[in-house]
């Protein structure tokens, strides 16, 4: 079977990598952590062009230190390492968890630090200034996910390749959103069930009528009959939280407790 040869020249190595014909693995092997940190992927999703030319980096730095090391087991030796998983604590809108949808949310993706890269490698070499020494630097940036509905609070939602990038072309590691719903002036969920309480004017629950209810599904109406008593309750059938449990969706209630409107306004202070 005969040897795979190179899509690319080394003169192109050489322009890709940006660095001269003279260049020691030291130096190839610097340029080539800089330019995937820049080219990777894991920065740019969705752009094949950084893609290509990412590709072409990692081939032009194969072909290099193939040169330099004179065709013999070459010092190519990074193993592909996945980024590790990223766990990020995140408030929703209350409605926004019972409806779920698409959603953004602004994380702190670690990256790995080339200022440390680029220091001389001896043995009383200073702290990095870029990262203190950590060997990682942080940027901010929004990553698109779904929200499932009907997520309850401390449930995780898993978005994958959006963690720490990996190395030497290593996959990256997942995103990992603990989600914690807001808490609603008006509404209160008890598991897929939702309760709520409406006040209605006297003659409401005298003569009954229908009275208008705010649900997370939308505004629903529930009819009162004749002498209701105020503190009664009335369940609207499949108004709840919707989820997927089990593989099928199901639905809770809506329970809403009619209240007595208060008969007049307190007096207001006179102004003087």
């Amino acid at each position: 079977m005969s040897p795979k040869h190179p899509s690319i020249s080394k003169d192109k190595a050489l322009t890709l990598l940006g660095v001269s014909p003279a260049a020691g693995l030291v130096e190839i092997h610097r340029a080539y952590r800089r330019l995937a940190f820049e080219l990777h992927p894991d920065r740019h999703s969705g752009q094949l062009e950084m893609e290509t030319q990412f590709k072409e980096i990692v081939e032009a730095y194969k072909i290099l230190v193939d040169s330099v090391s004179g065709g013999e087991e070459f010092e190519f030796s990074e193993i592909p390492e996945r980024g590790r998983d990223i766990q990020h604590d995140i408030q929703v809108d209350f409605l926004d968890a019972a409806a779920g949808g698409e959603r953004s949310v602004e994380i702190s993706r670690p990256f790995p630090c080339q200022g440390c890269e680029e220091m001389d490698e001896s043995e009383n070499k200073p702290i990095c200034a870029s990262c203190g020494g950590t060997g990682e630097v942080f940027e901010k940036m929004n990553v698109q996910f779904l929200l499932p509905s009907g997520i309850e609070s401390g449930e995780r939602v898993q978005v994958l390749g959006e963690g720490a990038p990996g190395r030497a072309g290593g996959r990256a590691g997942d995103l990992l959103l603990n989600v914690f719903p807001a808490r609603h002036p008006a509404l209160e969920r008890r598991g897929l069930n939702v309760h709520s309480e409406v006040r209605v004017p006297a003659f409401r629950l005298i003569n009954g009528g229908t009275v208008r209810v705010f649900t997370v599904q939308g505004a629903a109406h529930v009819e009162i009959p004749p002498k209701t008593n105020p503190g009664r309750t009335f369940r609207l059938k499949g108004w709840g939280i919707r989820r997927n449990q089990g593989g099928r969706s199901v639905t809770g209630d809506h329970i809403v407790r009619i209240l007595k409107m208060p008969d007049s306004l307190p007096p207001q202070p006179k102004r003087r």
